[in-house]
C-alpha cells in the first residue's frame, strides 16, 4: 500500500500542468544550486589576473604560435638561455595565448569565470551521482569551492583542476553510464599537455577499481583496463614518458619546495591552511558520528588526498573537490526513496536574476582596456618599473630582476633577457644561490653582478629590502626610477 501511494504521487507530478506562475517559479534546492554554480563565476569575474606565470605563458604561447613549433629551450633569460627546456604545459600557454589575442585580459578574465563555474558544476554532479540530494549536493559543492577558490588563479593548474573535476564526475556515474568511462583516456591525454597533475586522472581510475574489486562489481576489470589506456594516453605528448619525471620531480625539487609557498606544507597561519584543517575536522567529525562502519575505499580516497593536502599546500585544491564527493557518498538518499516536493517561488527566481546581475555588473569590460600593458586588471605588472627599465636598457643589456616580476618583464620588454623568471626548475641551481647573494645583499654581491655584466638592476622593496640601500651606498649604480614598489638603478 505504501509503495503504490508513492507511484501515484509520482504519476500526479508527472501529469498535473504545471502552473502558469510557477513556469518561472523555481525552489529553494534550485536556488542552492544556482548559487553553487554561479557564485564562482561572479566571485572570479571580479579579481584582477596576476601577471605572475601567467604573462610568460601568454609571451611563449605566442612565439610558438609565430614559430608554429613547440618550445624545447629557453627564451627568455641570460642564465639559462638555450638550455632544454621540458615544456610540458605548452598547451595552456598556447590557449592563453588564443584567448588573449580573441580579446586580451578582459576574455582571459571570463574564461577565468568559466572555469570555476565548470568546476562547481561538475563537482555538484559528482555529488549528486553518489546519491545526495539536491540541497545537500549544492551544499557540499559551495564548501569545497570555498576550499578550492585560491586555487582558481589563471595559469594551467586551473586547467588541470577543471579536467580532474570532469574525470571525477565520470568516475562516480560509471555505474549508470559504464561506456562513459572511456572519455578518461583523451581527456588524459590533452591534461598531460596542459598540467603536471595529469598523473591524478589514472590514480582516480585506480581508486574506482578498488572499490569495484572489494565490492564484487563486474565492472572492476574494464576500470582497470581504463586505467591501464588512460596511464598509456598520457604519453600522447611531445616530450613522452618524461612528463612523467617532470611532473613527480617538481615535489622533490628543493629549489622549488624551498621557494615556492604554495610547495610547503599548510599550515594555520594562513587562511587556506586554517581551512584546510577545519575541513579535515569537519570529516573526521562526521566519519566519527557516521551510523555504522565507513565503507574503506572511501577512507582509502579520502586518505590519499588528504596527504596530498599535507604534503603541499597545492595539494589542498585537490582534496577540496575530492572531500564533498566522499562525504556525499555517505549521505545519499536511498533509492525509493523522493525528495519532498518544494514550493516554487518568484522570489526564489528573483535571487537568482540578481546573482546574473552581479556577474554582469563585474565584467571585466567595464573596468580596463584589451591588451594594455598597463592595463588595472593586472597585479604584480609595475607600470613605473617598467617604464624606467625599458628606457634604460640598450640592446643587449642585460637585467637583474626580482624573481615576482620575471613573468611580466619577459612578456613587457621583449627583446630583452631577465636574469630569473617563474620557472624554478629551468634556471640552475648555481643561479639561484646568486640571485639569493644578490637579494639579500650578502658578502660578494657586487662580484656576482659584475661577473655576469649586469647593466641594469631592478629591486622590489619587500624582496630585496636589504639591496636597495646596498646599491644606494655602491658609487657604481645610480639610482633612475623609485615608487612605492621599487627601485630600478643603471650601472655608471
Amino acid at each position: 500500500m505504501k509503495s503504490s501511494g508513492r507511484r501515484a504521487t509520482d504519476m500526479d507530478r508527472i501529469e498535473r500542468p504545471r502552473p502558469r506562475s510557477d513556469r518561472w517559479s523555481l525552489t529553494l534546492s534550485q536556488v542552492w544550486v544556482g548559487v553553487a554554480v554561479g557564485l564562482p563565476i561572479v566571485a572570479l569575474l571580479l579579481p584582477r589576473l596576476s601577471a605572475i606565470d601567467l604573462t610568460y605563458q601568454i609571451r611563449a604561447g605566442d612565439l610558438m604560435l609565430r614559430a608554429e613549433s613547440i618550445l624545447r629551450a629557453d627564451p627568455f633569460t641570460f642564465t639559462a638561455g638555450g638550455h632544454e627546456w621540458l615544456n610540458q604545459q605548452w598547451g595552456a600557454e598556447v590557449l592563453f595565448s588564443l584567448i588573449f589575442r580573441a580579446g586580451g585580459w578582459p576574455l582571459l578574465i571570463c574564461f577565468r569565470a568559466l572555469l570555476g563555474g565548470t568546476i562547481g558544476w561538475l563537482l555538484y554532479l559528482s555529488c549528486r551521482a553518489v546519491g545526495a540530494p539536491m540541497k545537500m549536493a549544492a551544499g557540499l559543492t559551495i564548501g569545497g569551492l570555498v576550499l578550492a577558490f585560491a586555487g582558481f588563479i589563471l595559469r594551467p593548474q586551473i586547467l588541470g583542476l577543471a579536467l580532474f573535476a570532469l574525470c571525477l564526475w565520470i568516475v562516480t556515474c560509471r555505474s549508470s553510464r559504464p561506456l562513459l568511462l572511456w572519455a578518461i583516456p583523451p581527456v588524459v591525454a590533452l591534461w598531460a599537455n596542459l598540467h603536471g597533475s595529469f598523473f591524478l586522472g589514472p590514480l582516480l581510475l585506480g581508486l574506482a577499481y578498488v572499490e569495484d574489486r572489494l565490492l564484487r562489481r563486474p565492472s572492476a576489470r574494464p576500470t582497470l583496463l581504463v586505467a591501464a589506456v588512460a596511464a598509456f594516453a598520457a604519453n600522447l605528448n611531445p616530450f613522452g614518458l618524461r612528463v612523467w619525471g617532470y611532473a613527480l620531480g617538481i615535489a622533490r625539487n628543493h629549489e622549488i619546495t624551498d621557494t615556492i609557498v604554495e610547495w610547503r606544507p599548510p599550515t594555520i597561519r594562513t587562511a587556506l591552511g586554517l581551512l584546510f584543517f577545519v575541513s579535515v575536522l569537519a570529516v573526521v567529525l562526521f566519519l566519527a558520528r557516521y551510523p555504522g562502519p565507513v565503507p574503506w575505499p572511501t577512507l582509502l580516497s579520502l586518505g590519499v588526498f588528504l596527504l596530498a593536502g599535507l604534503f603541499a599546500t597545492r595539494g589542498v585544491f585537490w582534496w577540496a573537490l575530492v572531500m564533498p564527493v566522499a562525504v556525499a557518498s555517505l549521505i545519499r538518499t536511498p533509492v525509493l526513496e523522493i525528495e519532498p516536493r518544494e514550493p516554487r517561488l518568484l522570489l526564489n527566481t528573483a535571487f537568482v536574476a540578481m546573482l546574473v546581475l552581479l556577474g554582469l555588473a563585474f565584467l571585466p569590460w567595464w573596468r580596463g582596456g584589451t591588451r594594455d600593458l598597463g592595463s588595472n586588471l593586472l597585479t604584480d605588472a609595475p607600470r613605473g618599473i617598467t617604464a624606467a627599465a625599458a628606457s634604460a636598457l640598450e640592446p643587449g643589456d642585460r637585467l637583474f630582476n626580482p624573481q615576482l616580476w620575471g613573468s611580466w618583464f619577459e612578456f613587457a620588454l621583449r627583446g630583452h633577457l631577465v636574469f630569473v623568471d617563474s620557472r624554478i626548475e629551468v634556471i640552475p641551481v648555481a643561479v639561484w644561490r646568486d640571485y639569493d647573494v644578490v637579494s639579500g645583499a650578502r658578502d660578494g654581491w657586487q662580484s656576482v653582478l659584475d661577473r655576469w655584466r649586469i647593466q641594469v638592476v631592478v629591486a622590489e622593496r619587500r624582496q630585496q629590502a636589504a639591496l636597495i640601500p646596498a646599491l644606494r651606498r655602491d658609487p657604481n649604480w645610480l639610482v633612475l626610477y623609485s615608487d612605492a614598489v621599487g627601485e630600478v638603478f643603471v650601472r655608471r
